[in-house]
């Protein structure tokens, strides 16, 4: 774990309309499927916003590129600390957590989430090559097209 400076590159609407961030760093600062970080505003982006973030905020990729990462930002957070704008320089701690990579000779994949499935996507997006059914109570973003979806009851017959 390390302490990495990035930069917030852009904020934007996810297909729901829910606020979103992405930020540039170094491609080691970037969170794995199943990694995030911890992200605050440095003190000289917004001097008066930093008494306001002293935990910082929880970001999970849900889009990853190369030296950069889209992550989903709270609603009532986004609304309720200033200084998160374009060209924001941050502070990423991370990335936290473990992370894992599917085994490669995995054919079908199954992904279950409890409410949003936005932290599951860098996952939908690396197993495209493979049969993935993601399962889900909450609303979904645009999927790809080979990718099923299915609610989350469906889990328990779908493994049996």
């Amino acid at each position: 774990m390390r302490i990495y400076t990035a930069q917030l590159d852009a904020l934007a609407l996810d297909e729901r309309g829910a606020p979103g961030a992405w930020i540039t760093c170094l491609q080691s600062a970037i969170p794995r499927p199943g990694q995030y970080a911890l992200a605050s505003l440095t003190a000289d982006s917004a001097p008066q916003t930093m008494s306001n973030e002293p935990l910082g905020r929880t970001l999970f990729p849900a889009h990853i590129q190369p030296g950069r990462f889209y992550a989903p930002l709270d609603t009532q957070l986004a609304a309720s600390v200033s200084g998160w704008e374009p060209g924001a320089r941050i502070k990423l701690l991370g990335p936290l957590g473990n992370g894992f990579n599917l085994p490669a000779q995995a054919a079908r994949v199954a992904l279950a989430c409890l409410d949003s499935p936005a932290t599951l996507l860098p996952l939908v997006e690396a197993t495209l090559e493979r049969e993935v059914v993601l399962f889900c109570n909450g609303p979904l973003p645009d999927l790809p097209t080979a990718v099923e979806a299915q609610p989350l009851s469906a889990l328990p017959d779908a493994l049996a």
